[in-house]
């Protein structure tokens, strides 16, 4: 369930990764008007298995269930909840998957019903959700920003370059940087003013070449 109007946003990560390895795709929260207690399905591609939920730094004073103690169900249900109410944004949680032998697209969605989100009055409080995947591929471009590494799919095009848009906990941009794609691996300057960065390729025609993954740092 999600509602256009609303401000409050959970965005699923949308990661590139190798055939049999190990990812963690981030559940990202912005323009959060107040939340007390955020209840979440979580599904996910049956080739993709699902090892781990970490929680992230936005909610530091909730506590977070996972409905029944196990990850083996698909879907399977987290529950954040706290006594007080709270506006904060960032990382909401880490899913750490391992990723399948072939290469492919393999979706994660993210879904919650009336009443499950709500803040502290409590009134239940509508929220917009991006969802994300896993784009598994053999061939990829290891891009290092500060101690984070992600991967994008190798572009051979003369002239294309890599975008890394630098934003801060307010989702406002702080920093754009550009890099020209000449090795496998890339090297982005980190922005100690940001909290997360989208990561993309453009054209020299400024045309964007895939989708853009965000990165917590």
């Amino acid at each position: 369930y999600s509602n256009a109007l609303s401000s409050t946003i959970i965005t699923v990560g949308k990661i590139v990764s190798n055939p049999n390895d190990t990812v963690d795709v981030p559940l990202y929260l912005s323009q959060n008007t107040g939340l007390c207690a955020v209840a979440l399905t979580i599904e996910y591609d049956k080739a993709l298995l699902l090892t781990r939920i970490n929680k992230g730094s936005a909610f530091t004073n909730f506590s977070m269930t996972i409905t029944g103690g196990d990850l083996k169900p698909n879907p399977c249900k987290i529950l954040f909840d706290s006594t007080n109410e709270v506006d904060t944004n960032g990382l909401l949680a880490t899913l750490r998957f391992n990723t399948p032998p072939g290469d492919g697209l393999y979706n994660i969605s993210v879904s919650y019903s009336n009443g499950d989100i709500v803040n502290g009055d409590p009134t239940p409080v509508s929220v917009v959700i991006k969802n994300g995947c896993i784009s598994v591929m053999s061939d990829v471009t290891e891009i290092a920003i500060g101690d984070k590494t992600l991967y994008l799919p190798e572009s051979t095009e003369t002239g294309n370059r890599l975008y890394v848009a630098y934003y801060t906990d307010e989702d406002k941009m702080s920093s754009l940087k550009t890099y020209s794609l000449n090795n496998e691996s890339i090297t982005a300057d980190a922005d100690p003013t940001a909290s997360y960065a989208k990561v993309f390729y453009w054209t020299n025609n400024f045309a964007p070449l895939c989708i853009s993954q965000l990165v917590v740092l």
